[in-house]
């Protein structure tokens, strides 16, 4: 499934969920998580508007409400870096 890059961003969203194989507790945890971001950045504006700074500090702002609890051999997860657009997947 292809999802333009100026699509919405509730709808990337959803089109996200509904494309992906989740267990069912991920995919509610990507629901909340995923479905506050579009909330907060704004649902309709286009998905490749956001650049990775801004999704950056989102992620930053909301850490201890949405970070998943981690293992210490977890590893380490990275984020695009400053520059990046989402338009690049």
């Amino acid at each position: 499934m292809l999802i333009p890059r100026d699509a919405p961003l509730a709808e990337v969203v959803s089109a996200y969920l509904e494309a992906g194989d989740f267990t069912s507790s991920s995919r509610a945890t990507y629901r909340r998580v995923l479905g506050e971001l579009a909330h907060s950045l704004g649902p309709e504006r286009p998905a490749n508007s956001i650049c990775a700074d801004e999704l950056a500090a989102w992620f930053v702002r909301t850490r201890s409400t949405y970070a998943p609890a981690t293992r210490p051999d977890a590893g380490d997860r990275s984020i695009p870096g400053p520059g990046s657009r989402l338009d690049q997947f």
